[in-house]
């Protein structure tokens, strides 16, 4: 009888609370939660994490068309108050948007209306910093917010370029000799110039780059990529030279880093067939090749180490983080030495294990391309940066980087002629638009893209200056594959790198903007 008692408590218990969700709560079961999905204050756009907007000043009350809300429902009204808000120069006010279940509170900050400006000009060479009305200011003027500034720097000599502008301690502007920046708050200048061979680079985008099929469409596999998205990085303004390859290689190898090639010093046809390199003495820079991929991986991961180890004393030095890790613990990669089969005939029992470990291993690494070190660009990184940077710029549309003239821009072999093929020093001809050498011509280019027709082949693009001048046509200086022996170990055995009638193959390095 106790048991029967119990069981039909327990059933009204059950029916009771069934029937209190589903007389009084189903609309609020059910009803969606109503959310900010992008907010704007006098188009500057709010932190959607911690709820914060700097906007640049005003003299004027905000009122409600200076605000931009877009809730998660289209269809759901919203109020924010306090309006009109007054905010007075360099001070901050709350606001809070109320909705259906929603009541969000967000600070506006307002920046001054007057920013004073410090620069300190290098101890050689010059920079300026000129105003709006193209007018020179001196160091501690004082602007207005939200003034255009232009800067403007040159190296004492030719063999120096710009390296970057130190804005409020922070590296910008790389490889910029001539930028702008708009005035947010007081500034100090700095800008700073190095050798133009020597792990120079070029802001390429400063912000996330998205191109529209219709700025696509000269690219043979256009219809795989209805649109391109690239995110801020710099780019090296030359091929990585023999000399500087060299010099990391040989410290890395003191500091537990081993390669599979030792890399030349650029490359020379001595017969139909085969190729040397330079005298390395003879005072030229020549792009260092003859490399493998995963020599250049563990060469970056090292000149990662080398920086850090070089500019560990610096006070606002932030160290660079490795690309090149191995998936399973994190590891940076040192070791490059992979045992390559080699294909004669007849064939080797041991072969295909020998491919199958090669395989293995190029997969186990990964590419971090949000950490900060160097590594090699994306196929679309590189074809960017080789079209300037700007797909609405009339270089964009350039036959070849920088000019409509291949001369302009590389040298090239002709087929029947009685000259070898060769490579030649860096810099030897005009750069592109951002000041790009090389891009076509000189030596191929390894990038970090998988060929589509093979995902174990990496490619290779740019054409070489041992390339026949039949194969600059238009436009196919930056297709996938362009010439060269796109495998993830070119360099050595038979797998390209030189030998065997291959154009020699390099790199070029990149590194991803925050």
């Amino acid at each position: 009888m106790i048991k029967k008692i119990a069981l039909f408590l327990c059933f009204l218990l059950l029916f009771s609370c069934k029937h209190k969700q589903g007389s009084g709560g189903s609309g609020e079961v059910n009803q969606k939660r109503v959310y900010i999905k992008k907010m704007s204050v006098t188009s500057e756009a709010v932190n959607l994490e911690d709820w914060k907007v700097t906007i640049p000043y005003t003299s004027r009350a905000l009122g409600k068309n200076d605000f931009n809300v877009v809730l998660s429902e289209s269809n759901v009204s919203f109020s924010i108050s306090p309006l009109p808000l007054k905010i007075g120069a360099g001070g901050n006010a709350k606001i809070v948007v109320t909705s259906t279940k929603l009541s969000q509170e967000i600070e506006v900050s307002m920046r001054k209306n007057e920013h004073t400006v410090n620069f300190k000009k290098p101890e050689t060479g010059y920079l300026s910093v000129l105003d709006e009305e193209n007018k020179t200011i001196a160091t501690g003027a004082t602007v207005s917010d939200a003034t255009l500034l232009t800067l403007q720097a040159n190296p004492p000599t030719d063999a120096l370029v710009v390296d970057y502008y130190k804005i409020n301690g922070k590296k910008r502007f790389w490889g910029k000799g001539t930028t702008t920046i708009e005035v947010k708050e007081d500034l100090n200048i700095e800008v700073f110039f190095i050798e133009k061979h020597r792990f120079s680079f070029v802001s390429v985008i400063d912000e996330h780059l998205t191109i529209s099929k219709d700025k696509w469409l000269d690219y043979l596999d256009w219809e795989d990529y209805p649109d391109i998205h690239v995110e801020p990085f710099a780019m090296g303004r030359t091929e990585v030279p023999y000399p500087v390859w060299k010099e990391i290689r040989d410290w890395a190898k003191t500091k537990g880093y081993y390669f599979t090639n030792e890399g030349q010093n650029g490359s020379h046809y001595v017969s139909s067939q085969d190729s040397k390199p330079f005298d390395e003495n003879d005072g030229k820079l020549y792009p260092a090749v003859k490399m493998n991929q995963l020599d250049m991986w563990a060469w970056c991961n090292a000149s990662v180490d080398y920086m850090n180890e070089k500019h560990k004393n610096e006070e606002d030095y932030v160290p660079l983080t490795y690309v090149y890790k191995f998936h399973k613990n994190g590891e940076p990669l040192k070791d490059a030495r992979v045992d390559f089969p080699v294909f004669s005939s007849p064939v080797p029992a041991d072969t295909g294990l020998k491919f199958q470990k090669v395989i293995d291993f190029v997969n186990s690494i990964t590419i971090d391309r949000k950490a900060t070190g160097y590594r090699l660009p994306t196929r679309f990184e590189w074809i960017v940066a080789g079209r300037g940077g700007d797909p609405n710029a009339p270089a964009w549309e350039y036959r070849f980087p920088g000019s409509n003239n291949l001369d302009d821009v590389t040298f090239y072999h002709v087929k029947g002629s009685t000259e070898l093929q060769t490579l030649h020093p860096i810099c030897s001809k005009k750069p592109n638009t951002l000041g790009l050498y090389d891009i076509v011509g000189n030596a191929d280019e390894w990038i970090d893209t998988r060929s589509k027709s093979d995902p174990l082949r990496m490619e290779v693009i740019g054409n070489s200056s041992c390339d026949d001048v039949s194969t600059f046509g238009k436009y196919d200086w930056y297709q996938e594959g362009a010439t060269g022996v796109p495998n993830p170990w070119g360099g050595a055995g038979q797998f390209g790198g030189g030998t065997y009638g291959y154009a020699p193959t390099g790199f070029r390095l990149a590194f991803s903007l925050k």
